[in-house]
Formats: C-alpha cells, sequence, structure tokens
C-alpha cells in the first residue's frame, strides 16, 4: 500500500488540491481494496513458509489506511446536512474513526502506551466523531424544535 499512501499523501497535502465527489469514491476504493488486502491474524498463520504478520503491524497499517478515509471523506460529510448525496461520506468518516478509537483502545490495552504517544491518529478520529456527534445532535434539535412549532400552532387551531 506503499504506493498508494505516497500519492495520497501528496494529493491530500498540495494546497490547490479540490476533488471531485466521484474522484473521492475512487479513492476510498483503492484504499478499501488495501484494507482487505492486509493479512488476517488466520491467514499468517496458515502458512508456514509465509513469514508470520505480526499484529502490531497488521494494527498499525489498518490505522493509517483508515485515516486517509477520513481525511478523502472528511469535506463532504460537512455537507451531508445540506446534500444528502455526502451521507456516505459522513458514514465512512464515523466508521473508520470508530474503528481507529478501537484498535488504539486495544493497543493500550495490550500495554503499548509509547507508540501512542507518536501518533495523531486518535485525536483525528475522535474530532471527527464528535463533529458527527454535534452535527447529529444540532440535527435532531432543529427536527424537536420545528416538531414543537408545529404541534404548538396544532393546538392553537
Amino acid at each position: 500500500s506503499l504506493p498508494l499512501r505516497v500519492s495520497l499523501n501528496s494529493l491530500l497535502n498540495e494546497l490547490s488540491f479540490h476533488a471531485q465527489y466521484e474522484e473521492i469514491l475512487g479513492y476510498d476504493e483503492k484504499v478499501l481494496q488495501k484494507l482487505q488486502a492486509i493479512p488476517s491474524r488466520a491467514d499468517s498463520q496458515g502458512i508456514q513458509e509465509a513469514p508470520r504478520f505480526p499484529d502490531l503491524i497488521r494494527t498499525l497499517l489498518d490505522i493509517q489506511l483508515r485515516q486517509f478515509l477520513i481525511l478523502l471523506h472528511s469535506p463532504f460529510a460537512r455537507q451531508a446536512e445540506s446534500n444528502s448525496r455526502y451521507s456516505f461520506s459522513k458514514m465512512v468518516c464515523f466508521n473508520a474513526a470508530s474503528s481507529i478509537l478501537d484498535q488504539h483502545s486495544k493497543l493500550t490495552a495490550s500495554g503499548n502506551h509509547t507508540l501512542l504517544l507518536f501518533r495523531n491518529d486518535v485525536f483525528r478520529a475522535a474530532l471527527s466523531l464528535c463533529h458527527n456527534i454535534h452535527v447529529s445532535s444540532a440535527i435532531r434539535s432543529r427536527c424537536l424544535n420545528v416538531l414543537c412549532s408545529y404541534g404548538h400552532l396544532l393546538t392553537q387551531q
């Protein structure tokens, strides 16, 4: 996945980068293919000749690839409230962030705290989740206000 990660890094750090949604969906598909290509624990244990793919490496690569999903979809996820076409991006950000936080929690539970001090992906994932929750609560709040206003109008008639 190194060539994909390098090209995404270059692309996302380019100041003039403004991708079309279809382009983002294409990158999303490439990242998902790389995520699926990560050998599972069962795959690496089943073949004696194959080198064992350590859990730590598997987890860190998964986290790194999911970071790209958040970075690619975040600009569109922020528009999901006004354009339902981008609801998929909101879901992708939520799922990727949840997975990253879950994997960080497992790394911490395994006693691997040193590695976590050098990574900011857990903060990005947490902020992404907080943003989704905030937007969802704002939508819920507005819906409740509309319903209350409608109910108030009905009681006056």
